[in-house]
């Protein structure tokens, strides 16, 4: 799955299992404006640097790049892709 469709995607990230892919938005800047407040619970989300797994990489399917998440309600926005592969 190239983009993120269950919270366990995103906790994968948050806990370090894809540390290892994250290096594909090296050079790429997250981006500057605030995040959006949470539509759940009006707090502010964060920027999240965000990779798929890695069998989509070797599947040629994989996305790396910037959503904002509210780690409280499990909520994400649209993944901004910065790289595919």
């Amino acid at each position: 799955m190239s983009t993120p469709t269950e919270w366990r995607d995103i906790q994968a990230v948050l806990d370090g299992e894809r540390d290892e892919l994250l290096r594909v938005l090296a050079g790429s800047d997250a981006p500057s404006e605030q995040p959006r407040p949470c539509p759940k619970c009006s707090e502010p989300m964060e920027w999240l640097a965000y990779v798929s797994d890695a069998e989509s990489w070797r599947n040629l399917a994989g996305r790396g790049g910037y959503l904002q998440i509210c780690r409280r309600c499990q909520v994400w926005t649209p993944l901004r892709v910065m790289v595919m592969g």
